[in-house]
C-alpha cells in the first residue's frame, strides 16, 4: 500500500516537472511568433492537470496560466469570443487564488476582446477595473496603461475632453514610476488617441516623445545584444506615422490659411491701386512690406505642403527603375528661365540608373539646382551634376561656384527652418534642402555636404545602387 502511495506520488511529481517544462515551452515559442505550436503545448498541460486526483495552488496557477496564454493567443489571432472565454476561466482561477496580479493582466486582456468587437462600454469597464486593481496592488506603470487604454476607448466613443484627461493621468503614472517599456507602450497609445481625436499637434508631440524612447532602446539593444526589443512599433513604422501627422497637420494649416493670406494679398493690391497715389513715401513702404511678407508665406506654406506629402507620394507611387540622366534633364528644364537669367552654366555628366521614385527624385534636383543658383554671388554661376557608384551605393553629387556652406554647419541646413543668411541677403524658405534630405532618406540614403573644386558646395546625396 504504502509502495502504491510511493509510486503515484512519483508520478504525480513527474507529471508536475512534465507540465512546468511544458509551459515554459510554450512561453517560448509564442514569444517567438509559433502561436499554434504554443497553443497546443497549453492545451496538452490542461489535460495534464485534469489527470490530478486533487487540485492544490500549484496546479490551479499553472491552469489559470494555461488559460490566460491561450487567451493571449486567440486574442492576437482576433479570435475574441474564443478568446473571452479563455480569459474568463483565467480570471475566475486568478480570482479564486486572490493574485491581483495575474487578474488584472487578465481583465485588461479582456477589455482589448471587448475592443477588438468595438464594444466600447465594456471594454471601458475592464480598463477602468483593471486600473484600480494595478493601483491596489501598487503596480502604478501597469495602472497607467490601463488608463491610457481607457482613454483610447473615450476616444473611440468621440469623448475628446475624458479621454485627453485619462491620457494624462496614465502618463503621468507611467512617467513617474515605468521602465522604458512601459513608456514606450504608453506614447504608442497616446499618440493613438490624440490621432483619433483629430489633435494633431498632440499626437505630434507623443511621436517625438516615442522618436526618442525608441532610441534608448536601440541604445541599449546596441550596448547589450542580449537583451529583447520590448518595444511593439519599429523606427520605420514611427517615422511613416510621424510624417503622416505633420502632413494631416499641414494640410489643416494650409486649408485655414489660403482664405486669410488671398484675402491680405487682394486687399493689399486694391489699396496700393486706388490709395496709391495719396500715401506718401513711407506708406508705400509699409504696403510693399505687406505684400512682400504675403509672398513669403505663401510660398513657405507650399514648401511645407510639399515636404509633409513626400512620404505619402512615395508610397503611394512606389518605385521603379529610375534613370538619373533624364530625372537630371527634366529638373534642369524645370529651373531654365533661372538658369537664363543669371546667366548659369550647367553641366551634366553620366548618371547612373537606380531603383526609386522618379517624381520625387526629381523635386529633390529642382531644390538642389534652386539652391546652387540662389546662393551664389557669381557672374557666372557655374553647376556640374555627376554621379558614381561606391560601396554598392550610388552618389548623386551637384556642385556649384556658390557661397558655400562652414563646415560646422553642414548638418544643421538639412533641418526643417533652418537657415544660415538673413532673408535680406538671400531668399528662402529654409525647407529645400529638408525635402532633399527626406527625398534620400525615403530611398535608404543620406546625404553629405563637402567643398567642391568650383569653389562652393558639393551636395552628395547617397542612393542605393540598382542591384545586377
Amino acid at each position: 500500500m504504502d509502495r502504491s502511495k510511493a509510486n503515484s506520488t512519483k508520478v504525480e511529481q513527474d507529471s508536475r516537472a512534465r507540465i512546468e517544462d511544458l509551459l515554459m515551452q510554450a512561453e517560448s515559442l509564442h514569444s517567438h511568433g509559433d502561436l499554434s505550436k504554443s497553443l497546443a503545448l497549453c492545451e496538452q498541460c490542461i489535460l495534464d492537470l485534469e489527470k490530478f486526483d486533487h487540485a492544490d495552488r500549484e496546479a490551479q496557477l499553472w491552469q489559470s496560466n494555461c488559460y490566460q496564454q491561450m487567451g493571449r493567443i486567440h486574442l492576437e489571432q482576433q479570435d475574441w469570443l474564443k478568446a473571452r472565454e479563455l480569459l474568463d476561466r483565467a480570471s475566475a482561477g486568478y480570482e479564486t487564488l486572490e493574485d491581483g496580479h495575474q487578474l488584472a493582466t487578465t481583465i485588461g486582456l479582456t477589455g482589448q476582446c471587448w475592443l477588438g468587437v468595438m464594444d466600447l462600454e465594456r471594454a471601458m469597464e475592464c480598463f477602468r477595473q483593471a486600473a484600480h486593481l494595478w493601483e491596489r496592488e501598487g503596480v502604478m506603470a501597469e495602472a497607467g496603461l490601463s488608463w491610457l487604454e481607457l482613454a483610447l476607448c473615450l476616444a473611440h466613443a468621440g469623448e475628446i475632453r475624458a479621454a485627453s484627461r485619462h491620457v494624462q493621468q496614465g502618463l503621468y503614472r507611467v512617467d513617474s514610476a515605468g521602465e522604458l517599456c512601459f513608456r514606450i507602450r504608453a506614447r504608442r497609445i497616446s499618440s493613438n488617441v490624440f490621432a483619433i481625436n483629430g489633435l494633431v499637434e498632440e499626437q505630434l508631440e507623443q511621436l517625438e516623445a516615442l522618436t526618442g524612447l525608441l532610441d534608448s532602446e536601440n541604445q541599449q539593444l546596441k550596448s547589450n545584444p542580449n537583451t529583447p526589443s520590448t518595444s511593439e512599433l519599429s523606427l520605420q513604422s514611427l517615422d511613416h506615422a510621424y510624417h503622416e501627422a505633420i502632413r494631416t497637420f499641414t494640410s489643416k494649416a494650409a486649408h485655414d490659411m489660403k482664405e486669410p493670406l488671398r484675402m491680405i494679398g487682394s486687399f493689399s493690391t486694391l489699396l496700393k491701386r486706388n490709395y496709391g497715389s495719396v500715401l506718401d513715401a513711407e506708406g508705400n513702404e509699409f504696403l510693399d512690406i505687406v505684400s512682400d511678407a504675403n509672398e513669403r508665406m505663401g510660398e513657405l506654406l507650399s514648401k511645407l505642403l510639399e515636404f509633409s506629402r513626400l512620404g505619402v507620394q512615395a508610397i503611394e507611387q512606389g518605385q521603379s527603375v529610375v534613370e538619373l540622366m533624364d530625372v537630371a534633364a527634366l529638373a534642369t528644364h524645370h529651373v531654365r528661365e533661372t538658369v537664363l537669367a543669371s546667366q548659369a552654366k550647367v553641366d551634366v555628366l553620366a548618371l547612373p540608373t537606380i531603383m526609386g521614385n522618379s517624381a520625387i527624385l526629381q523635386q529633390m534636383l529642382i531644390h538642389l539646382l534652386d539652391n546652387a543658383l540662389k546662393f551664389n554671388s557669381n557672374k557666372n554661376p557655374q553647376i556640374r551634376i555627376e554621379g558614381k557608384e561606391d560601396s554598392g551605393m550610388a552618389v548623386l553629387t551637384v556642385h556649384d561656384n556658390g557661397i558655400g556652406i562652414p563646415e560646422g554647419h553642414r548638418k544643421e541646413v538639412f533641418d526643417l527652418f533652418r537657415r544660415l543668411y538673413a532673408r535680406s541677403e538671400y531668399r528662402g524658405s529654409g525647407i529645400g534642402l529638408a525635402i532633399v534630405n527626406r527625398v534620400a532618406e525615403l530611398h535608404g540614403g543620406y546625404c553629405e555636404i563637402t567643398d567642391s573644386p568650383l569653389g562652393g558646395s558639393a551636395f552628395q546625396i547617397y542612393l542605393p545602387a540598382l542591384q545586377n
